[in-house]
């Protein structure tokens, strides 16, 4: 009898226990919106000021429509009117943290169906981080697009690098209130390739296209940044767009990474005239703002 009884107590406070523990848990993690928005492509939830989530929803209407010009989506291939993509943006990065503690450094992230953000008051250009997470988004959700990381991560800083003047997305242009470019201000480049790629200021496009290889990404986290952004710049914009409808075609046939000298000529080839590029277009751009 007293072993049944000691039986019973313990379970009582194993249950105690564990249902305290998911007690704290829901209450550490539970969130709720102080207001929605709907526009005609996002349903926004938002514990943010009212003006800023109204800046925020123009400017991801503002990229969806530049991302679809982009890619030709017609109407009918746009998601219908009940299938709106989702945003939620946090009053503050505390409270961001508090519902995301593992999102790390990041101001934004997008982990399927939702994109999550907060805007930071005090930034130069506090929206930009939320457009480059919204392309990933639309990646997903507009196109189906599956993608290698530098042609992922290189349109994503495209347009969200990308001036925007009148409610209009400029591709091509460099806004230089945004990240990477601000990196790539202190590239220095020397105009001597082989150089540059000694001492890590660019690295072989081989290593970027197979993604392996070349430099440790945690030692040259921004390095990777700036080359998969200045790749695809060049893809879209280098040569007077000789290799932009080439560029679309690759991504949108989820072409392996083995068929990229198909596509675009011999990797020797592409590597100088994007490393050219990269100083005499985009860094001579940023130079002269």
């Amino acid at each position: 009898m007293k072993r049944n009884i000691a039986l019973r107590q313990r379970l009582l406070i194993y249950y105690v226990v564990v249902f305290s523990a998911l007690g704290v848990f829901h209450w550490w993690f539970y969130w709720s919106p102080d207001f929605v928005r709907k526009s005609e492509h996002f349903v926004t939830e938002s514990t943010a000021d009212e003006a800023i989530t109204d800046k925020a929803v123009k400017k991801a209407e503002n990229i969806y429509r530049s991302y679809c010009h982009f890619w030709n989506v017609t109407n009918d291939e746009q998601p219908k009117i009940t299938d709106k993509h989702k945003l939620r943006i946090y009053k503050s990065r505390l409270e961001f943290k508090s519902i995301h503690p593992t999102s790390g450094w990041a101001e934004a992230f997008y982990m399927p169906p939702t994109c999550y953000q907060y805007i930071n008051r005090k930034a130069e250009n506090p929206y930009h981080w939320m457009k480059h997470e919204i392309i990933h988004q639309l990646h997903r959700e507009v196109s189906s697009f599956k993608m290698k990381k530098w042609d992922n991560e290189g349109l994503a800083c495209l347009f969200s690098t990308a001036k925007e003047i009148d409610g209009n997305i400029i591709l091509g242009t460099i806004d230089s209130t945004t990240y990477p470019i601000w990196w790539i201000a202190k590239l220095n480049l020397t105009g001597d390739m082989k150089k540059d790629m000694r001492d890590k200021k660019i690295m072989k496009l081989k290593f970027i296209v197979e993604g392996k290889g070349g430099l440790n990404m945690d030692q040259h986290f921004n390095l990777y940044y700036i080359q998969w952004y200045s790749l695809v710049h060049f893809l879209v914009f280098g040569e007077d767009g000789k290799y932009r409808e080439s560029f679309k075609k690759y991504v949108r046939n989820k072409s392996p990474i083995e068929e990229f000298e198909d596509y675009f000529g011999a990797l020797d080839t592409i590597q100088k005239q994007w490393y050219d590029h990269l100083k005499n277009k985009i860094c001579l751009s940023i130079a002269v703002q």
